[in-house]
């Protein structure tokens, strides 16, 4: 039997948070195999006070769910404090969208109804700096409600409940987080938790030269640790002739990052480019080559013209694997080739063969719904001269669904959808040359089909271990 060390990642909420823990750490630093196959090991560890919230069905491996705070009795997420201390405060009512006037001055908090996670207690605001502030849940609150994503109109909220503001709770009330790394295989592995003993792997293979990324797939095979900083090709002139890139620099981006990513259009196995910025250039206007032209594209505020030089790719890459079936839920994990260390990087429905998300069903059952595809502009014309839509590729090997893209236990119910199946091939231009993209087993498009039963999804029931 092949053996592996098992890592977890999860994004819960589209959250950044701490997640699973591989096994236990000794005392030199290194941390115990779990083997990948056979009865599921959760390598996730909780602590004396913060506890890990985990979702299970009747059978098969339970699924991380984030991390509960036992002396408050809240859910909680590891943020900046008003104290400027990171810690795990709870963050599942806002306070930023519905307001009790019609200026929107005046912030309420709204309960969503039924929600499976949160046991709600307290609110959330930030303040100039970022930094979270909590405070009690107020009373109960019966007047008319403002939504400033509404430009500020009244609405309703159905049977949620909606509450005055309380009082701020002490920043240190809750739990404060650390940090430590352990190395795992051939890498170092960054982990969090909190100062109780509750910990878990953040899921960044960082190589010896501190550079970090996030194993990803978007189908079964080979796989890429994923780089954030993502630029796509433009040119200076119109024939489309001098090659640099754009990049979409955001406020939290570092000036010039040592290494940039262009990958180039798919479905499936998306290839990519490692580049290494060599200078900037100023010019209101960029052209990029189509199927129709080279065609002139202004320079936004947020846009970064670099030019660059190809370098060899540093980081691993792996093999995109679910977990052995014991039951109807597992995990889709990232082999890395050269040190056989797995990780976690998604929840699985071993039944569809597809990923899920922890999220409310059209029945109002919470239940790990399919993953929606990643989908782009292509079409079924092998001369790329018509047709173009949105297109996802059958990448799991099962058609896939207009699912969730991401895992919540608070938001709106959701119906899942099938996809129109709209062939076997796909194509797209790629610099004025239409290319055949990787669509695995069918390509898909953005009509909507028939509603799929709720019950056809996985029933999940929340335990705090």
């Amino acid at each position: 039997m092949r053996r592996f060390v098992l890592v977890i990642v999860v994004a819960a909420c589209g959250r950044v948070g701490f997640d699973r823990n591989p096994g236990g750490s000794n005392s030199d630093g290194s941390v115990d195999a779990i083997t990948v196959g056979g009865d599921f090991v959760p390598p996730w560890h909780s602590g004396t006070r913060i506890r890990a919230r985990v979702w299970r069905t009747a059978d098969g491996e339970p699924l991380f769910g984030g991390w509960h705070d036992t002396l408050l009795d809240t859910d909680c997420d590891s943020y900046v404090a008003a104290d400027g201390i990171e810690r795990c405060i709870p963050s599942h009512v806002r306070t930023d969208r519905y307001f009790s006037d019609t200026t929107c001055a005046s912030p309420i908090a709204v309960v969503p109804t039924g929600a499976p996670c949160g046991k709600d207690q307290y609110t959330w605001q930030a303040d100039v700096s970022n930094n979270v502030h909590i405070l009690a849940l107020g009373a109960v609150y019966a007047g008319p409600i403002y939504d400033v994503l509404d430009s500020c109109n009244q609405v309703t909220v159905g049977t949620s409940t909606a509450h005055l503001l309380g009082a701020e709770v002490p920043a240190s009330s809750f739990a404060r987080t650390v940090y430590h790394n352990v190395k795992i295989g051939n890498y170092i592995h960054t982990f969090g938790g909190f100062e109780d003993g509750a910990q878990i792997d953040n899921g960044v293979l960082v190589l010896p030269d501190n550079r970090g990324c996030f194993p990803r797939a978007d189908g079964i095979g080979p796989a890429t640790c994923g780089y954030p900083y993502a630029v796509t090709p433009v040119f200076t002139d119109a024939a489309c002739s001098d090659r640099i890139y754009a990049w979409n620099r955001q406020a939290t981006d570092p000036a010039m990052p040592a290494l940039l990513v262009a990958s180039e259009p798919g479905l499936c196995q998306r290839a990519r480019t490692m580049l290494q910025p060599t200078a900037d250039v100023t010019m209101p206007t960029a052209y990029e080559r189509t199927a129709t032209g080279c065609i002139a594209r202004a320079t936004t505020g947020s846009t970064r013209l670099l030019r660059a030089t190809v370098v060899t790719d540093p980081f691993p890459h792996g093999t995109a694997v679910p977990t052995a079936r014991v039951g109807r839920l597992g995990h889709l994990l990232w082999i890395a080739d050269d040190d056989h260390v797995a990780t976690v990087i998604g929840d699985w429905d071993q039944e569809l063969g597809v990923p899920c998300h922890p999220f409310l069903g059209g029945d109002g059952t919470f239940r790990c719904l399919p993953a929606s595809p990643v989908a782009v502009p292509a079409t079924a014309d092998p001369t790329c001269a018509t047709g173009v839509a949105e297109r996802a590729g059958a990448c799991y090997g099962t058609p896939p669904y207009d699912g969730v893209t991401y895992a919540s236990c608070e938001d709106t119910a959701m119906r899942i959808h099938h996809l129109a199946n709209v062939g076997t091939s796909a194509y797209a231009s790629v610099e004025g040359a239409c290319v055949e993209l990787d669509a695995a087993a069918g390509a898909f498009g953005d009509a909507i089909g028939a509603e799929v039963p709720a019950m056809t999804f996985a029933p999940l029931v929340e335990t705090i271990e």
